[in-house]
C-alpha cells in the first residue's frame, strides 16, 4: 500500500485528503512526495525524448537508419572502384601471362613494348646505330642502339652477349657525351644476361642528361656497377653519328 495513503483506525484516514484539508479552504495543499517524484521522472523522460527528436518529429532510430544507408553507399562506391581498377589492369595482366607462356619474362616483354613504342613515335628525333666489330671488343654482339635525345630515352638490342649469371658480375652501359670530358662517360645503367638468353632488349637509364652521344660502350663490372670504369672488359661498342 502507498505510504502516502494510510487509513486510520476508522478507515477514513487518508494522507491525500488530510493534505487537502490542511491548508486554507479552497487552496490546494502540497503534493505527496511519491507522486511528486513520479511526475518529475516523467518530465525528465519527456525532455530527453524531445531533445533526441529532429525538428520535424523524427526520432533517433530514423537517424540510425540513414547512417546505415550512407555506410552502404560508401561500400558500394568502394566496390565499384575496385571493379574499375581490375578492368583497367586486366588487359595488361593478360598480356604478361601470354608473354610468360612463351618463355619471355615480364620485364623483357615490357622493354620490347617500350622499344616498339619509341620506334613508332620518335620519328626525326631517333638515332639508330649498330654494334661495331672492331679490335678490343670482347664479344661478337649483334643488334643496335636506338636513342631519342629529346626524350632522353633509348634501348639496346643485344644478340651474342655471354650470360653474366655465373660470373658474379654485371654488364654496365656507358654513354660518351661530346659535350663532356671523355674520361667520365655517363652511366647508362647496369643489367644482367640470364643463362640461356639469346636476344635481349635493355632500356637505357642515363644518370645524367646526354646532350650529344658519341659512343655507347658496354663493360663487364662488379655487381652494382662502378663510378669510373677501367675499361679493361669492353664487351660491346656502338659509334653514334650526328643526330
Amino acid at each position: 500500500m502507498d505510504e502516502d495513503r494510510k487509513h486510520g483506525p476508522d478507515g477514513t484516514g487518508d494522507s491525500l485528503k488530510e493534505s487537502r484539508g490542511a491548508g486554507t479552504p479552497g487552496t490546494p495543499g502540497p503534493l505527496p512526495r511519491r507522486i511528486r517524484q513520479r511526475l518529475e521522472q516523467s518530465a525528465d523522460a519527456w525532455v530527453e525524448a524531445g531533445a533526441s527528436a529532429a525538428p520535424d518529429g523524427t526520432r533517433v532510430i530514423e537517424k540510425i537508419v540513414l547512417d546505415r544507408k550512407a555506410q552502404r553507399r560508401g561500400w558500394y562506391a568502394a566496390a565499384a572502384c575496385l571493379v574499375l581498377a581490375i578492368a583497367g589492369w586486366w588487359p595488361r595482366l593478360a598480356q604478361v601471362t601470354t608473354d610468360a607462356a612463351h618463355g619471355i619474362s615480364p620485364l623483357q616483354a615490357e622493354a620490347d613494348r617500350g622499344r616498339e613504342h619509341l620506334l613508332k613515335t620518335a620519328h626525326q628525333n631517333l638515332g639508330r646505330w649498330p654494334w661495331s666489330h672492331e679490335a678490343g671488343v670482347g664479344a661478337d654482339v649483334q643488334g643496335e642502339v636506338i636513342w631519342d635525345g629529346k626524350r632522353q630515352e633509348g634501348y639496346l638490342t643485344l644478340t651474342g652477349l655471354p650470360s653474366s649469371a655465373a660470373t658474379g658480375r654485371q654488364y654496365q652501359l656507358w654513354i660518351f657525351d661530346g659535350s663532356r670530358d671523355e674520361r667520365y662517360p655517363v652511366d647508362g645503367g647496369v643489367f644482367d644476361v640470364p643463362a640461356g638468353t639469346h636476344e635481349l632488349t635493355v632500356p637505357i637509364r642515363p644518370a645524367l642528361t646526354v646532350s650529344r652521344p658519341v659512343v655507347f660502350a658496354i663493360t663487364l663490372e662488379p655487381v652494382g656497377g662502378v663510378v669510373v670504369s677501367d675499361r679493361q672488359h669492353l664487351m660491346a661498342l656502338a659509334r653514334a653519328h650526328a643526330q
